[in-house]
């Protein structure tokens, strides 16, 4: 009997053994698995990251500079090589005739605290067919890392992605996606790729600089920012004088007015008559009326010393914003609040007569800048010249002495050396303003409806998988 329970008690004790190395050995793989885990979550992050920039890179090297249709080309021309070609100081390889675009991008991320190293291998970029409207990318990323013993590699993750293939303005365009423009009076670019460099007053920023839709803030005479009128004026590129039009033009913006503005008349965009501007008499003059509250658009026209001019009723239509739109983001009552507005101006030939047109947008968007809905879409029917006593067709007073935004230029001072940040202005606009364009020609109705969508909606991703 004191054998048998002997037997049991090194029986059970050697069970017992054997229950506690093995419980021994799973709580050693416990802290690898949540290393893992972890590794994982950091490369997600990472790849989502990389992911994320190779939209943006595609937008700016390859699908802005037209580099896409080179790197086909050279792909077809020499199908058997590797071939090597530099998009904006970055390297990109063909593998072996591939159609495959491979960029290794400088992303390596440290974590101190846990102490682990993620990196990213290749983004890897990949035309894909589209419609007649949209270039469209896909891009597989590759990452890599380590966290103590753990080690992932090559982990992959991929995105597709289009663009729209919308022409932009192609005179001047002033965008803004930028935080700021940088000095106490600085040059704002023109991304038309005229160089049609705008000459500030003041220091301008973009805002909100936290939401998608950034805009260019100018203060205005009204509210706290009373002593900085801003406003930039740009001359006609001497090299291309491309900024000159007389016979047919369209131009483009979005705005969302200050409630400030209701105080005074504010020019959106004057083209100046002269290099000693008339204030009665541009070339094209696009402002607010304060007391009739109406948007006018006004054509000089040639020859003539007179107005052709059409009264849009702005306020009827679209609520000022109740600002003042103040520089510091949490201060300001909130962009997607109220409705952004978009206007366009179309002139042209229609057969011995001319003719000009308003179209209208008012919109929402969220609370990250992204468009919501629609609230209004409309235009004026054509205005015919011959309806304020023109004859034929006419042409407006050549644009040949540059343009002012968010003010009325009343005098020209400075050059192309120093500059033109010391010009005079008064009817100072003040609230937002974005995507300011010109057109060198009259666009159609279906044009000036791509062109919003293009600038509202932007890019458009198809799919995100890893």
């Amino acid at each position: 009997m004191g054998r048998g329970i002997l037997i049991l008690v090194l029986l059970m004790s050697t069970l017992f053994t054997a229950i506690a190395i093995r419980v021994q050995r799973d709580m050693a793989k416990l802290p690898d698995t949540l290393l893992e885990e972890q590794l994982r979550a950091e490369a997600e992050n990472v790849s989502d990251y990389a992911l994320r920039y190779a939209v943006l890179y595609a937008k700016n090297n390859i699908f802005e500079k037209n580099a896409w249709k080179i790197w086909e080309e050279l792909i077809e021309l020499y199908p058997e090589l590797s071939i090597k070609i530099v998009f904006n100081g970055h390297t990109g390889t063909s593998q072996n005739g591939s159609d495959w675009y491979i960029y290794s991008p400088p992303f390596v991320v440290n974590n101190p605290q846990l102490g682990s190293t993620v990196s990213v291998d290749t983004l890897a970029f990949n035309r894909l067919s589209g419609n007649s409207k949209d270039m469209r990318f896909r891009v597989r990323s590759s990452v890599s890392g380590s966290l103590q013993d753990a080690n992932i590699n090559h982990f992959p993750a991929e995105i597709a992605f289009s663009y729209n293939l919308l022409n932009k303005p192609d005179r001047f365009y002033f965008e803004s996606e930028v935080p700021n423009y940088g000095g106490q009076k600085p040059k704002v670019p023109d991304t038309s790729g005229n160089n049609n460099l705008g000459y500030a007053t003041v220091a301008l920023k973009t805002s909100p600089a936290n939401l998608a839709w950034k805009s260019i803030y100018f203060p205005g005479p009204g509210g706290n920012d009373s002593n900085s009128n801003g406003a930039f004026y740009v001359p006609d590129n001497p090299g291309n004088s491309s900024m000159r039009v007389s016979d047919q033009f369209t131009l483009v913006f979005f705005l969302q007015g200050d409630k400030f503005l209701m105080n005074h008349d504010a020019a959106v965009i004057w083209f100046p008559s002269s290099d000693h501007p008339d204030p009665n008499l541009p070339s094209i003059g696009i402002w607010y009326d304060n007391e009739s509250q109406n948007m006018m658009f006004d054509l000089g026209i040639l020859g003539t010393n007179s107005l052709f001019q059409i009264p849009y009723h702005y306020v009827g239509n679209n609520e000022l914003f109740p600002g003042p739109y103040m520089e510091t983001d949490a201060l300001n009552p909130g962009q997607n609040k109220f409705p952004i507005s978009f206007f366009a101006l179309t002139f042209g030939p229609r057969a011995n007569e001319s003719y000009a047109r308003v179209y209208f947008r008012s919109f929402f968007v969220d609370n990250k800048g992204v468009f919501e809905k629609m609230v209004e879409q409309t235009y004026t029917d054509y205005e015919s010249t011959a309806t304020q006593g023109f004859e034929g067709a006419v042409k407006v007073m050549e644009t040949a002495f540059g343009v002012s935004i968010g003010a009325r230029v009343t005098e020209i001072i400075g050059d192309y050396i120093g500059g033109f940040h010391e010009c005079k202005y008064d009817m100072y606009f003040q609230g937002l303003m974005d995507n300011l364009g010109m057109f060198g020609r009259e666009l159609t109705e279906s044009e000036i409806d791509d062109f919003f969508w293009n600038v509202v909606l932007n890019d458009t991703v198809t799919y995100l998988r890893d």
